[in-house]
């Protein structure tokens, strides 16, 4: 390991662990612990000539190398021939209110962004949760809650300034700037990064678009109108048609979910099943209570247990989900979009969530999310060179598996896929194909749940290009098949381009 640190500049920290190393402690961070072993070795570069000196001994000594800010990427394996690029040190942001645009670097976390700006009376698209990499997120098109009046985080990006794997046309390794205003294989990279994005590069630094906070009217200039309802186990079909009646009159500043959860240690009953109906209102408070007047309504009232309304400083409107950042255990989150779902359905899905977790503390962490939103803007934004094909589908199923041991996860798999079976019968029903989302995959799923066979093959050619070697991975079911080859054999297989090509054919 002595040349690796001879190889890099000094301007690098590397972490070489040791037989004894636990991996806990090596990456304290990792939201999950699914697909993880020890490293070859941590790199926490400071300069982008660092970035450059690192993916040449990578691909020089037949290793990966997988770029981290937010460590969520629960499906990216890490296996001992695998350098974790640490982007710590690109994590900072500049608002450029002139341009209506702000430039974030490649380990820029989403909670910290989201306040920054909003203390700036800014805002942009950021995920729904203060410990996610933005990066990772727009890689998969990042969904965020105002989507609505934006579109997808993919539709706000204006340029990425990455640091390729390879050069499409020889010549030396470094940062190439690319845009909405790119030609040939520099927009070819451009729309691939929006939504297909993972393996081609390390995106040292990304701009998207920027929005004032007072064209959203809100209350006192930042306030966020927010009500969450809270349901008994018996309450569900009365949660559920509350939740189907919002969606059938979605304003585009609207985002809001029914979520199936255990409620937490310091609750009154620990462990007790929780229906939650939660609302968000991106507007004036008049125009949210009539939006959510079903949320007032006595029958529905009646049979929730709690109901709360709140005005929430714009920068704060995440942190009640802090506690689901909590690094380590072995969690995953099992995405899939739909267009409709009927309110038996809901019914279902959360009979079985009870019969998976009644019972079993350790599975406690489980959650089943229905967030939903206006797709109109979203649809409007569709484009040949789109990577993020479920526009039209404005309910968005998530189940977060949280698991005590690797050993579970077979079970919690199942769990999953028995809850978007339910949530995809009226998709099916009228011929709609199944989607899943890009953030959301899991190890060994296929990649046409997520892209086209078309989409599939372009990216294998814009791989081809600035992924040559092989030294990015892909979330494809050949690279988790290169995982298990490489924990159990000791070694790699082929490039990024070969894999996909045995995916989907020459």
């Amino acid at each position: 390991m002595a040349d690796l640190r001879t190889a890099l500049p000094a301007t690098c920290d590397v972490l070489v662990p040791t037989p004894d190393t636990k991996v806990d402690e090596l990456l304290p961070n990792r939201w999950s612990r699914t697909l993880i072993s020890a490293p070859h070795a941590i790199v926490i570069p400071t300069t982008i000539p660092d970035i450059v000196a690192t993916i040449k001994y990578a691909t020089s000594h037949d290793l990966k190398l997988i770029p981290s800010g937010g460590a969520r990427g629960f499906f990216v394996p890490i296996t001992h021939d695998v350098i974790y690029l640490d982007l710590r040190h690109f994590s900072s942001f500049q608002l450029n209110e002139e341009k209506r645009e702000v430039t974030f670097g490649g380990g820029c976390i989403s909670g910290p962004l989201l306040k920054g700006l909003a203390e700036k009376g800014w805002y942009t698209g950021t995920p729904s949760g203060n410990g996610v990499g933005m990066t990772g997120a727009l890689l998969g098109g990042l969904n965020h809650p105002l989507v609505g009046l934006h579109g997808m985080g993919r539709d706000m990006v204006k340029s990425f300034t990455i640091v390729p794997f390879s050069m499409p046309y020889g010549g030396e390794l470094g940062a190439v700037t690319v845009t909405r205003d790119s030609e040939n294989e520099e927009k070819k990279l451009f729309d691939v990064l929006r939504g297909a994005g993972h393996g081609m590069g390390v995106v040292v630094s990304a701009t998207m678009e920027a929005h004032p906070l007072a064209g959203l009217e809100l209350e006192g200039r930042d306030k966020v109108w927010q009500r969450t309802l809270a349901f008994p186990p018996n309450a569900i079909d009365a949660a559920g048609d509350a939740y189907l009646a919002l969606h059938t009159h979605a304003p585009p500043n609207l985002s809001f979910f029914i979520g199936f959860m255990r409620a937490p240690p310091n609750a009154p009953r620990p462990g007790a099943p929780v229906i939650l109906l939660a609302v968000s209102f991106f507007g004036p408070v008049a125009t949210a209570e009539i939006a959510t007047s079903i949320t007032f309504s006595d029958a529905v009232l009646s049979k929730t247990v709690n109901a709360t309304t709140t005005l929430t400083p714009f920068g704060d409107i995440h942190n009640a989900l802090d506690p689901l950042n909590a690094p380590g255990g072995y969690k995953e989150l099992h995405g899939a979009s739909v267009k409709s779902i009927r309110a038996s359905s809901l019914t279902r899905a959360f009979a079985s969530f009870l019969s998976y977790t009644d019972g079993r503390p350790e599975l406690f962490g489980t959650a089943v999310i229905f967030p939903a939103s206006n797709t109109a803007k979203s649809e409007s934004l569709a484009a040949k060179e789109d990577f993020y094909n479920p526009r039209d589908r404005g309910i968005f199923v998530q189940v977060k598996t949280s698991c005590p041991a690797a050993d579970d996860k077979d079970e919690a798999d199942a769990f999953a896929k028995s809850v978007h079976e339910i949530a995809r019968e009226e998709d099916r029903k009228a011929g709609r194909r199944d989607w899943g989302f890009a953030n959301n995959m899991v190890e060994g799923m296929d990649l046409k749940d997520v892209y086209t066979p078309e989409q599939i093959g372009e990216i294998a050619r814009v791989a081809s290009f600035w992924n040559k070697g092989g030294v990015g991975w892909c979330p494809t079911a050949a690279a988790w098949r290169w995982y298990t080859w490489s924990r159990e054999n000791g070694g790699k297989p082929g490039t990024i381009l070969q894999a996909l090509v045995d995916e989907v054919g020459p």
